[in-house]
């Protein structure tokens, strides 16, 4: 039998890493559709998706964004309902809870092989408005994501093996805020295979809040018949405070009535150059003699340290992603899909490619109604819901993502979206003609 006691405290800390940080662009309808929006985002949201899309005939002709908010935190093996079944339950009458070996080995099995994941992310715009093909909108956006061996669990809870050596070098950390203030422009092109077509570009000016990278994370530890060797090190780059600048592309079309066709690069060209960077290095190493006496003495040494060092300032780009979205309208149903690919692991994104499935209902005018599917990418299977109050031309939206499915108890994380906005209603039927 095991106390959980000792090895709490070990657990909460290394939980923690992965939630705590700042979630790449998305807002309330985006989210309850989940979050595929490409082909669909139009007046002032649509710069964060496609800035082409502010181009097509059926882009409100203004409006205009109070405030969207949104933000979320997970991980990719811990539940609510795994906490209550080995932190909650079973608690003796000194509410204190024992572990089996049974009880460990179920524990573990809930974390993957390639290691603990945490992020936690975050995204607020605020003030934006379009007017015609033009929209400005000001964000600020970031993404915190740390990831553990899974030796770091075993180790604590099972202890180590003899002569075994463990090699933990999956440890990965990143973090990065941004705020953007971006100028965006959409412009229909006459073209003979679709209804509409339309290219956009953004400019964006980036303003660097914080930036985190782990640049090298390594461990090794290993026990021996008398004692045991180890040692590990790291380097990390660390700044606050950045100026650049970056570029969206896109085109847009709409197939026909029914059908409208999205393709968007964000971050197609950037760059931002970090002020009074500083690279954290550290590294600890020791062994242990044990020496037969008949006191079993033991010593120990372990040595570590650690020092900053001034870097020469230095850029870095924002990581380049691509999105293609298709959206089908019928009867007052709305039904999305999108492919999302990156292809640099960062704080806001995994190169693992990601697919969106979303539906909107319209049936009741002012209460619109949606809900949304997605698999791959960091987040894993996600499981969406959303509503808007839709009075005129005010719209007030709430967006919720489960990372799991219906039951809130088996979820992993857990992200809310909320807007405000005013975008007049469009007219069922128009043409490029109509908007020039």
């Amino acid at each position: 039998m095991r106390s959980v006691k000792r090895v709490l405290i070990v657990f909460l800390c290394l939980l923690l890493t992965g939630t705590s940080g700042v979630f790449a662009q998305t807002n309330a309808r985006a989210m309850g559709m989940g979050l595929a929006y490409t082909a669909v985002a139009r007046g002032v949201y649509a710069p964060a998706w496609n800035p082409a899309n502010l181009g097509l005939p059926d882009n409100p002709k203004s409006s205009f964004c109070f405030f969207s908010i949104s933000a979320g935190l997970g991980n990719n093996a811990f539940t609510k309902q795994l906490y209550d079944k080995f932190f909650v339950e079973g608690a003796d009458e000194n509410n204190k809870i024992y572990w089996s070996s049974s009880d460990v080995n179920s524990l573990l099995s809930y974390i993957p092989d390639k290691g603990f994941l945490g992020y936690a992310l975050t995204n607020v715009q605020l003030l934006s408005f379009s007017v015609g093909r033009f929209a400005f909108s000001i964000r600020a956006f970031g993404s915190m994501f740390s990831r553990l061996n899974k030796e770091y669990f075993e180790i604590p809870l099972i202890g180590n093996k003899m002569n075994t050596i463990y090699n933990m070098n999956k440890t990965k950390a990143a973090g990065m805020g941004i705020g953007i203030v971006s100028f965006s422009y959409g412009h229909p092109v006459n073209v003979d295979f679709a209804k509409a077509f339309s290219v956009g570009a953004s400019f964006k000016m980036l303003y660097g809040l914080g930036y985190a990278n782990t640049d090298k994370a390594s461990a090794i530890f290993e026990t021996a018949p008398y004692g045991f060797n180890v040692h590990g090190a790291y380097e990390a780059t660390v700044a606050a405070g950045g100026l650049g600048w970056g570029f969206d592309i896109g085109t847009a079309m709409k197939l026909n009535d029914k059908w409208d066709f999205s393709l968007s690069m964000s971050n197609a060209l950037s760059n931002i150059s970090w002020q009074d960077p500083k690279k954290e290095v550290g590294y600890f190493k020791g062994d242990s003699l044990y020496v037969i006496s008949f006191d079993d003495s033991e010593e120990i040494g372990i040595e570590d340290s650690s020092w900053s060092i001034d870097k020469d300032k230095f850029s870095r780009g924002v990581p380049s992603v691509i999105r293609f979205g298709a959206a089908y309208r019928e009867d007052g149903f709305l039904i999305s899909a999108d492919y999302i690919q990156a292809f640099t692991e960062s704080a806001f994104y995994s190169t693992s490619p990601r697919f969106l499935l979303g539906t909107e209902w319209s049936g009741i005018g002012f209460l619109p109604l949606r809900m949304g599917v997605g698999v791959g990418g960091r987040l894993g299977t996600t499981l969406s819901f959303g509503f808007g109050l839709h009075l005129g031309s005010f719209k007030f939206d709430v967006g919720i993502m489960n990372r799991g499915f219906l039951n809130p108890n088996t979820s992993k994380g857990f992200n809310v979206a909320v807007d405000m906005s005013i975008i007049p209603s469009i007219k069922k039927n128009v043409m490029v003609s109509d908007f020039r």
